[in-house]
């Protein structure tokens, strides 16, 4: 039998089975049958074994075979393959300035290589190229019209460019498509940034049924208290909490609503409970310090900030818990 035909169904079956392979096992077989073909100077092999790499999630032994294989004259639908696979590899390894390079190949290559046109525009957005990132979802979107994942993305970064109308003309699109939570709170947070909070709300409150209960509830606390509402806020966040007593920053800002309302025997009963509960939280402690003062129990505001410059997380909170303890002497 040919030598370059039995190492060729040797990788083969390696590519079958890489997942099942402990790394070093998969290099050392991969290596072995290459050394029976040539493999470095036959395409073929090389681009079994950037396969087989490349199934392992070996990335950077994938790259480097898919680089050989190209300098090896692979014919114009292996070139596009490897081009698109060295992208993901580069991808893999953050980096996307790379995969660009690559996926522009492509599309130089083919103009109708869609599934490379839209990685493309997720490339060109996470380095902060948004008028070319842009560019790309719109040709992509005038093939695909339907595709939801590119009309929401589009809408995530018309909004991170500031152009607000537009973005919630995307989203709203995206919802035409496939009605989704996110898309709907990414309307609502459109609004919110706009100034509209009464467009922020009525978005949520349309959608309730869509959404997760504590996740209404939250969001819908949260645009309460940045439009200065406190008791509408105080009443959503402890329904959020009522359905999911597990959420930390629910609680966090329930107690500092509360304690905005000048309502320090809630935020006291607040802070208690979650510090009973793991002694650990320093923030809780912080802001019971606060409460305290506010209360005129001094010895508890420096027992509690004491506690929360032991348990801080950051510096930034050891040295307001200090700055705390300071203030009451």
């Amino acid at each position: 039998m040919n030598r370059s035909l039995l190492s060729a169904s040797l990788l083969a079956a390696l590519v079958q089975t890489a997942f099942a392979l402990d790394p070093h096992e998969l290099d050392r077989r991969i290596d072995a049958a290459a050394e029976q073909g040539g493999v470095h100077n036959n395409r073929a092999l090389l681009i079994q074994r950037a396969d087989a790499y490349f199934e392992a999630g070996l990335f950077s032994e994938a790259h480097r075979d898919y680089e050989l294989a190209l300098h090896l004259g692979p014919s114009r639908k292996e070139r596009l393959e490897i081009l698109g696979r060295l992208a993901v590899c580069a991808e893999k390894g953050s980096a996307c300035d790379r995969a660009i390079t690559y996926y522009e190949t492509a599309l130089e290559l083919d103009r109708k290589q869609w599934g490379a046109r839209l990685a493309l525009a997720r490339d060109y957005a996470r380095v902060d190229l948004n008028g070319k990132s842009l560019e790309s979802y719109d040709l992509y979107l005038k093939q695909f019209p339907q595709s939801f994942e590119a009309q929401f993305e589009r809408g995530r970064l018309l909004q991170k460019m500031g152009f607000l109308d537009r973005a919630i003309e995307a989203y709203q699109g995206a919802l035409k498509i496939t009605s989704r939570f996110d898309v709907i709170t990414s309307i609502s947070d459109s609004y919110a940034r706009q100034g509209n909070f009464e467009k922020a709300i009525q978005t949520l409150r349309d959608a309730e049924k869509d959404l997760p209960q504590e996740e209404f509830e939250s969001r819908l606390a949260m645009l309460y208290y940045r439009t200065g509402q406190l008791e509408e806020a105080v009443r959503h966040w402890e329904a959020a909490l009522k359905t999911d007593p597990a959420r930390e920053v629910d609680a966090l800002y329930l107690m500092t609503a509360c304690m905005r309302m000048k309502a320090y025997g809630r935020a006291e009963k607040i802070g208690l409970s979650w510090t009973k509960a793991s002694p650990d939280r320093g923030l809780f402690h912080f802001l019971l310090g606060w409460v305290y003062l506010r209360e005129g129990k001094k010895e508890l505001a420096v027992q509690s900030a004491r506690l929360a410059e032991s348990r801080a997380q950051s510096e930034a909170l050891q040295n307001w818990s200090h700055h705390l303890a300071e203030l009451t002497r």
